[in-house]
C-alpha cells in the first residue's frame, strides 16, 4: 500500500472494530491476525500502480512496457481464452467489472480456489453472490492463512506474500466476514496440493529475481511431485448452516 501514515490504511476487511497494529510490514488485526500487506504498491482504491508489470514476470511472457489498463485487459483475455480452451462455454464467463444484477440461475456452490485473496472488493462481490445464491448455497474457500506458522516464521519470504495479495485472511477473519453475510462454517480441511521441484524453483526465482538461473537449474531437476501444504487453509461455508460439531 505504501501509505505515508497509518491513518491512511483502509479498514480491516475482517470487520473487527478493535483495529490493528503494526507488525513489521503487516497491519495486523488485534483480534484475528488477518492483515494488510503494507509493502504492496497499491493505492487505496485497490488499483495496481505502474510497478505491477514487474509482479507478473513469473508468467514468463514478455509484456514490455504495457500501460496498466492494457495489462489488465491482456490478463483478462488471457484467462478467458484459457477457460474456453478448457471447455467452459463463453456465455458462462463473466467480466468481474461488468456483472449482471443477478445470474439467470441460482448457484449451489461458489468455489474460490486460490482466488478469494485476489478479489479487489470482497464485500461487494459476496453481496452480489448472495443475490444469485440458492437458499442453502455453499462457499468453498482455499486461501493462504494469515497467522499460520509459516507466515509468522518466514515473513517477507513467505511464498504467499505476492504483490496482488493485498489482504491476508486468517481462519477467524474469514469466519467473521462470512458470518456477517449469513454464512456459517460447515467444514474445514487441510488442502494438499501436488507440487514439483520445478514449482519450488519457480517460487524461489520469483522471490529472488534470479530468473536467468531458473532454466539451467530446471533442466537438471528430476521430475517428481508430492502432496504439500505450506500455510493454506480450506473451509466450506453454508448459508444458515449449523457450525461443525
Amino acid at each position: 500500500m505504501k501509505h505515508n501514515s497509518l491513518e491512511s490504511i483502509p479498514a480491516l476487511l475482517c470487520g473487527h472494530a478493535e483495529g490493528g497494529y503494526r507488525d513489521g510490514y503487516r497491519w495486523r488485526c488485534r483480534i484475528c491476525s488477518s492483515f494488510w500487506d503494507l509493502d504492496s504498491n497499491v493505492i487505496q482504491n485497490y488499483h495496481y500502480d505502474d510497478s505491477y508489470p514487474q509482479a507478473r514476470r513469473h508468467l514468463n511472457v514478455d509484456i514490455g512496457e504495457l500501460k496498466i489498463s492494457s495489462l489488465r485487459r491482456w490478463l483478462k483475455h488471457l484467462n478467458r481464452d484459457h477457460a474456453i480452451r478448457l471447455g467452459v462455454p463463453s456465455e458462462r464467463i463473466f467480466d468481474g467489472n461488468n456483472l449482471p444484477e443477478r445470474l439467470s440461475e441460482s448457484i449451489d456452490l461458489w468455489i474460490f480456489q486460490d482466488s478469494f485473496e485476489h478479489l479487489p472488493k470482497h464485500a461487494d462481490f459476496v453481496n452480489w453472490m448472495l443475490r444469485s445464491s440458492a437458499p442453502a448455497a455453499g462457499v468453498l474457500v482455499v486461501a493462504p492463512q494469515a497467522g499460520s506458522f509459516s507466515e509468522r516464521m518466514l515473513g517477507r519470504v513467505w511464498p504467499h506474500k505476492l504483490p496482488d495479495h493485498l489482504f491476508h485472511w486468517s481462519k477467524q477473519g474469514l469466519v467473521s466476514f462470512f458470518e456477517t453475510r449469513g454464512f456459517k462454517l460447515s467444514a474445514e480441511f487441510n488442502p494438499l496440493k501436488t507440487i514439483s521441484l520445478q514449482v519450488v524453483l519457480a517460487h524461489i526465482a520469483h522471490k529472488t529475481g534470479l530468473y536467468n538461473l531458473q532454466g539451467p537449474i530446471e533442466r537438471w531437476l528430476p521430475t517428481i511431485s508430492f502432496p504439500f501444504n505450506f500455510g493454506e487453509q480450506g473451509m466450506l461455508f453454508k448459508l444458515g448452516a449449523l457450525p461443525p460439531q
